[in-house]
This record gives C-alpha cells, sequence and structure tokens, in this order.
C-alpha cells in the first residue's frame, strides 16, 4: 500500500509540476491541454464543432449537440480547474511533509473528479451516437483516429 501511494504521488507530482493552474480565462489550447492532462477520454465533442461541414449535420443536430455542450462543457471545465489546483495542493502538502493518509485524502478527491469527468464524456459519447447517423458517427471516429491515434 505505501508503494502503491509513493507511486500515485510521483505520477501526481509529475504532472503538477509541469502545467500551471490557469486564474485567468484559457485560450483553446490552453484549456484542451488542461483537460488532456485530467482525462484519458477524447475530446469528441471538439471534433465535431471543427468538423460540422464534413459530418453534414442537420440543424436538429447542431441544436441537440449545442445544448449538450452549453452544460456539459462548463462542467468538465470547472470539475478540470478544480483537479489543476488540488494536484498543486498535493505538491505542496507532500514537499510540507504531510502525513500520507492526509495526501491520500487528497488524492482520492482528485480521483473522484477525474471518475466524473470520465462519466459525463462517456454521456457524451452516447449522446452523439443518438444524435447522429452510423456515417456520421464513423466520421468523427475516423477524423480522431487520423490526428490523435
Amino acid at each position: 500500500m505505501k508503494k502503491l501511494l509513493q507511486t500515485t504521488c510521483v505520477l501526481i507530482l509529475s504532472h503538477a509540476l509541469l502545467i500551471p493552474v490557469h486564474a485567468e480565462p484559457m485560450d483553446r489550447a490552453a484549456k484542451m491541454k488542461m483537460i488532456g492532462h485530467v482525462t484519458p477520454m477524447p475530446p469528441l465533442m471538439m471534433v465535431v464543432k471543427h468538423h460540422a461541414d464534413e459530418l453534414a449535420l442537420t440543424d436538429e443536430q447542431k441544436a441537440s449537440l449545442a445544448k449538450w455542450r452549453e452544460t456539459s462543457s462548463p462542467k468538465v471545465a470547472a470539475l478540470a480547474k478544480a483537479i489543476m489546483a488540488e494536484e498543486k495542493q498535493i505538491t505542496e502538502a507532500t514537499l510540507k511533509n504531510e502525513s500520507a493518509e492526509v495526501i491520500q485524502k487528497m488524492a482520492d478527491s482528485v480521483m473522484e473528479k477525474r471518475i466524473t469527468i470520465i462519466k459525463t464524456k462517456i454521456q457524451c459519447r452516447d449522446n452523439m451516437k443518438k444524435i447522429m447517423n452510423d456515417k456520421q458517427w464513423d466520421t468523427i471516429v475516423a477524423l480522431y483516429t487520423k490526428d490523435h491515434l
């Protein structure tokens, strides 16, 4: 258990020291870097947003997707910012020689937020698949794969 905790702390610290927490509004690149840091889930809504013409989305599809994005995106961004801030606190707590118990509680909080983001992004994917036809979904997967895998 101690080894697992040490490994977790090293991983979290390495990321927390590399990526600053942003207090002011972020540009798209900074936001994407932050979201990419806090979740392994692909940013499928961003693919849709940037390739709407290629996807030949109907007005109804665009409206449905925009509605989802308007409610979901701010929640995910807020969770991501909280994760980044908490990771910084973990770094500081570690350097101040806080107890393993205190740091583990902090890490648990971060992991709960990461899980919430993953669940939200799964719901987003499932919502997209309901809104889009198979050809559109296959196009999203192909576009993401081409640029990221």
